[in-house]
């Protein structure tokens, strides 16, 4: 145990700390963990569901957080690091530098009945296509691109269009052709569904 424990307290600090990075070799991204699905916000204020980007040889600075509503969640990418816990209303740090490729992500507490289905991506691309994705999402933010991922990952996690799963069935739902009361389901959640966005 004491040969653990000096290991330990001599390796944390560099495994705690995000290594010294200037702003163009760096970049900080919100992890939301929302039931049941991840949600990205950019520097600038763009959006992603479901899938991460993120430039490759740079340091990523993760804030860790859940809307004051939701459970707690447990973000864990077991190729870029430990998990750290999502928490309602609190913000948790942790970071990752990657080579380019494709990184498998899934919420490691159990946050509900859908909890097995919150997984997500982190594409780690080259840092000009890292930026030529966040402006463009930036430059349309309700684009038809969101609004099939948040489909995927946020609505398709509980319902289908013609069978009924955890939720009912969405493909004779005439609130699908109601844009105001679809945006009102959306954003205000109805019984046991919670908002989505």
């Amino acid at each position: 145990l004491a040969a653990i424990g000096t290991f330990v307290f001599l390796e944390l600090p560099g495994i705690e700390n995000a290594p010294a990075a200037s702003a163009a070799d760096s970049t900080n991204i919100t992890v939301q963990g929302r039931q049941f699905y991840w949600m990205f916000t950019y520097p600038n204020g763009a959006i992603s569901v479901g899938t991460m980007i993120a430039p490759a040889g740079n340091v990523v600075n993760e804030i860790v957080t859940a809307p004051v509503t939701d459970v707690v969640h447990s973000w864990w990418v077991p190729e870029l690091g430990g998990k750290i816990d999502a928490i309602p209303g609190r913000d948790n740090h942790t970071w990752f530098e990657a080579p380019v490729g494709d990184y498998a992500a899934r919420c490691s507490d159990l946050c509900g009945i859908q909890h097995a289905r919150m997984t997500a991506q982190v594409k780690v691309v080259p840092r000009a296509q890292y930026e030529q994705f966040i402006a463009q999402r930036a430059a349309a933010p309700a684009g038809v691109a969101l609004g099939k991922e948040e489909y995927q990952h946020a609505c398709a996690v509980c319902h289908r269009l013609a069978t009924a799963f955890v939720g009912p069935s969405l493909g004779a739902n005439p609130l699908l052709t109601d844009a105001v009361g679809l945006r009102t389901i959306l954003r205000l959640g109805v019984g046991t569904m919670p908002a989505v966005g």
